[in-house]
């Protein structure tokens, strides 16, 4: 079991992001596959500064909450891991990390023209990542303790002794034989009290009606309860949604709604977020959580003016029909 962390302490070689292909939706709404290979990775660690930052659930992207769990650097590929890199944990960090509030990571990643990672933005805890297969951010998982070289003398007799009782108990032929039950042949064909007369009525089965036609008519019964049930959920939400997105555009109301019915809140916080302007969001970034969908498009002037001053003139050809 790894140690308890505290603030200032470095957890090496944490992997960013595996290799493979994940699908995904950029933060202006088109869906992409990432395509996180050795060649994407290189680009990301030359274009990598000296550090970034690693905040909660995407927080430093999606509003102006900006408050770190901890600081990445020193990134490189491995060769069987994919993007690794150390992160230095804040206070807020270790206590998220010990007390396994949180478990997996989320890399913010800038794609090329080709959906390929060449940039990474930053790091978040989560506990729903969209790469699935991705490692743990700190092993806290306890191992079972062990009494070898390490142990007093004292500690070695105590531990021998519980191991000796225990496989005397498990293993001894003295060990009595638990107690049963006679059963009586001619109990054998009785059936159960389930088959009354009044729940074969109930379910409408015949008066000879077996244990077995009653138990698969029940099942069937509970299944169709469950789906009246699924129907008058998908209609509420399906209600909620259509109010949800009634004051949004009408081009992206569709998307929306989608979205919405997928992971409400979610799909909540961003719509807010991009409303409020209390974030922009540079356009063809991936924030690598399980829940992100597409989201609602600022107008091409909001989004040129958030952009840097570098980044303008890139924008305004791509989208010059739009700044007409």
């Amino acid at each position: 079991m790894n140690k308890d962390l505290k603030a200032g302490d470095v957890i090496e070689a944490v992997q960013i992001a595996p290799f493979g292909e994940y699908k995904n939706y950029t933060t202006d709404g088109r869906e992409v596959v990432q395509k996180c290979d050795k060649e994407a990775f290189n680009n990301i660690v030359s274009n990598f500064k000296k550090e970034l930052i690693v905040d909660v659930e995407h927080k430093s992207e999606l509003t102006d909450d900006s408050e770190a769990a901890g600081w990445l650097s020193n990134i490189k590929v491995d060769d069987e891991r994919g993007l690794v890199g150390d992160i230095k944990v804040s206070a807020k960090g270790a206590e998220l990390l010990n007390g396994l509030n949180y478990r997996f990571g989320s890399p913010a990643f800038v794609l090329d023209e080709a959906d390929r990672p060449n940039e990474l933005l930053s790091f978040a805890l989560t506990n729903r990542p969209a790469m699935k297969d991705i490692e743990h951010v700190y092993n806290t998982e306890p191992k079972e303790e062990k009494c070898e070289n390490s142990c007093s003398e004292d500690k070695k007799e105590e531990v021998q002794n519980e191991e000796k009782s225990t496989d005397e108990t498990i293993f001894s032929d003295d060990a009595p034989a638990p107690e049963t039950q006679e059963i009586d042949a001619k109990d054998l064909g009785k059936e159960p009290d389930i088959m009354n007369e009044e729940l074969i009525k109930l379910l409408g089965l015949p008066e000879d009606a077996t244990s077995e036609m009653i138990m698969e008519s029940i099942g069937k019964t509970i299944a169709e309860l469950a789906e009246i049930k699924k129907g008058e959920a998908e209609k509420k939400l399906d209600e909620e949604a259509d109010k949800f997105v009634e004051d949004l555009p009408e081009e992206v109301r569709d998307t929306v709604k989608n979205s919405y019915k997928e992971n409400a809140e979610l799909t909540t916080k961003i719509v807010n977020s991009l409303k409020d302007k209390l974030h922009p969001i540079q356009n063809d970034v991936v924030m690598n959580k399980d829940e992100a969908q597409k989201p609602t498009l600022t107008s091409a002037w909001e989004t040129y003016n958030s952009l840097p001053q570098k980044q303008k003139l890139a924008y305004a050809k791509k989208h010059k029909d739009e700044l007409k």
